[in-house]
């Protein structure tokens, strides 16, 4: 199963050594590194394969993990593919929103926690 999720990489690019010894790869010009290069790229569409959640659903998901993540680039392509599988955009609004309110609880309940271990409360 993992064979699948992540298949064997290509070879590593020449390495040398750059500032302070630290190895530095080289970067080919002519095979410039794209998204579908990674992983990420086979566990995403991985992912988006069950038949469970509706595209729906699977889109506002996304939505909502891109913007907690704060990836403007990953937001702007969740919101972009919401509204294009026909999401109004108010509850693309209602997603953004929930999410928004949902990650202040998250930061509420640490910083809550954080005064209690540096007993500050």
């Amino acid at each position: 199963m993992l064979s699948r999720l992540f298949p064997r990489p290509p070879p590593v690019p020449q390495q040398t050594r750059g500032e302070g010894g630290i190895r530095v790869r080289k970067r080919r010009e002519e095979q410039p590194m794209k998204f579908h290069d990674f992983a990420a790229r086979t566990l995403l569409d991985h992912a988006h394969a069950p038949e469970h959640l509706t595209d729906r659903e699977k889109q506002l998901i996304g939505l909502a993990v891109a913007l907690t993540r704060g990836c403007v680039h990953c937001t702007g392509g969740r919101i972009r593919r919401a509204l294009e599988s026909g999401i109004p955009q108010d509850a693309v609004i209602q997603a953004i929103d929930l999410a928004s309110a949902v990650n202040a609880g998250v930061t509420t309940a640490v910083a809550l926690q954080a005064f209690e271990q540096e007993e500050l409360v």
